[in-house]
């Protein structure tokens, strides 16, 4: 009797042990992913090396529009963002819409106060970015994917980031190369705007 008493204390415990080894294992595969999301936005750079953009088919970081547009007739305002009011998006007459083997639908260089933040890409159809996707692995290495099942790709650099995404339902490719110091500057531009507007309402 003691003996099986014995056996069943040391099976139960066995068990004890799995279950908490299980318990850890499932754990750690489900807080994985924001530890890497973590790590990979606060500090994590997977430029390959020597790739890392400091700027946009010419045109660096942080350029005065003047300098980069010296022919002001040939660029026109796409957009704005009420909420940003500083952000201006542009499309340049006869700009090379290809990248790789991929036929573009538009690019939009951005600029956050009158300086150069970012460049803009879009395609359509799943062949066309496919082709940025060739591209910008051959260029950059191999984008960050949080998730196999989306089709979202992230580059972090020291000066830079990158994004690519593609969406099943519109069929539409979005690529975006900014400044991180652009970045910032936008960050701090909301948390001022956000503050200014608290005290309005008190």
């Amino acid at each position: 009797m003691g003996a099986l008493i014995l056996f069943v204390l040391i099976l139960l415990w066995r068990l004890n042990v799995v279950a908490r080894i299980k318990f850890r294992i499932s754990s750690i595969i489900l807080i994985l992913p924001y530890v890497i999301k973590f790590a990979f936005n606060h500090g994590l750079k997977n430029f390959k090396p020597g790739s890392e953009p400091d700027g946009f088919r010419g045109i660096k970081w942080r350029t005065e529009f003047s300098t980069a547009f010296s022919n002001a007739e040939k660029v026109k305002e796409s957009k704005t963002i009420a909420r940003y009011e500083p952000l201006k998006f542009y499309l340049i007459e006869g700009d090379d819409l290809r990248i790789g083997l991929a036929k573009l639908e538009s690019i939009e260089h951005a600029f956050w106060n009158k300086r150069f933040q970012g460049a803009h890409i879009q395609t359509k159809g799943y062949e066309n970015w496919v082709g940025v996707k060739q591209a910008t692995f051959e260029k950059f290495g191999r984008g960050f994917q949080l998730n196999r099942r989306i089709k979202r790709y992230e580059w972090q650099g020291k000066a830079a980031r990158a994004t690519l995404d593609y969406e099943e339902e519109s069929k539409l490719g979005r690529m975006s190369i900014i400044s991180k110091d652009s970045l910032r500057e936008v960050a701090a531009y909301v948390k001022q705007k956000a503050e200014e507007g608290a005290k309005k309402r008190f």
